[in-house]
């Protein structure tokens, strides 16, 4: 029983001695180690999570910069979407003449007596368009829905401090909510709103439904497309605050349906007999129209 007891002592008093200085160093360095992975490891995360949301954000700026396009031409307005163009005769009364004049903003007239706006494009890079895509933002303000838009491109300054490669331009956003029929306007003293920053170029591009292609002009289309396009493509290209260029491309259709103004007046009128005399309450009906359609080009 002593002996048995002896050996009890002898045992705790080998376990209660304690680490070594060595099983200490050996554990703290082990510990270090361990420490000095988890901060490399959760401080890289960190540099990548800034990184990668950076990156996103100049990237997501330029396609929330082409929505923003695309929502305003989508919405473009013009009455020859849903209505034919009036094509004045030297035999009209002058009266009819003087009711047909319009201002430079509505070259032209409609069948139904609706002005039609005009779409201005002074290069590739801007445009001008009446648009359905306004709000009215205060109560008993003199605005509507309708409203003129204009995009072009702007030249920024560019920083000193930054030698990486930087955008020449802004892509300025403007708008005329009041007096829309007003031939007034000063684009000059409207409010300007930065669309996208660091851009480098900005191009629209219109859809000619003859030759099949986009064409970087509105001039040259025809009369009736070129007061009311059938689509466009927007290409946008910027950089992002780390010099890479990067760039977003769109193609934009108005939520205009398909429509021939031509053939619906055609249909919706009686037919005259080209015996006949013209009806002379009626004008502008040709029976001997030279494309047998009853209407001038």
């Amino acid at each position: 029983m002593i002996r048995r007891k002896s050996m009890f002592q002898a045992f705790n008093k080998h376990h209660q001695r304690g680490f070594s200085l060595i099983e200490i160093l050996v554990s703290t360095t082990i510990l270090s180690f361990m420490m000095a992975s988890i901060y490399t490891m959760v401080d890289q995360n960190a540099k990548t999570n800034r990184t990668v949301t950076v990156e996103d954000r100049d990237f997501l700026a330029g396609h929330i910069a082409l929505n923003k396009v695309e929502e305003d031409l989508s919405q473009i307005y013009s009455s020859l979407y849903y209505a034919g163009r009036k094509r004045p005769r030297p035999d009209d009364p002058p009266q009819d003449q003087e009711q047909q004049a319009t201002n430079a903003l509505f070259p032209y007239n409609t069948i139904v007596d609706v002005p039609a706006p005009i779409i201005d494009s002074e290069d590739k890079s801007s445009i001008v368009f009446l648009s359905s895509s306004g709000r009215r933002k205060f109560e008993d303000q003199k605005q509507s829905h309708f409203l003129w838009v204009k995009y072009s491109l702007k030249n920024r300054e560019k920083e000193a401090d930054n030698e990486l490669p930087q955008g020449e331009y802004q892509l300025i956003r403007q708008t005329i909510a009041e007096n829309i029929y007003s031939p007034n306007q000063d684009w000059d003293k409207e409010r300007e709103q930065i669309v996208l920053d660091n851009v480098k170029d900005f191009v629209i591009e219109y859809w000619d439904t003859k030759r099949k292609k986009f064409v970087e002009s509105p001039k040259e289309l025809d009369v009736d497309e070129r007061l009311a396009p059938k689509g466009f493509q927007v290409k946008i290209n910027w950089l992002d605050r780390n010099g890479y260029e990067l760039s977003a491309l769109k193609v934009i259709r108005p939520l205009w349906p398909a429509f021939d103004t031509l053939k619906d007046e055609l249909e919706r009128r009686p037919k005259v007999d080209p015996n006949k005399a013209a009806d002379p309450n009626n004008p502008r009906f040709q029976p001997d129209d030279e494309e047998g359609d009853g209407f001038d080009n």
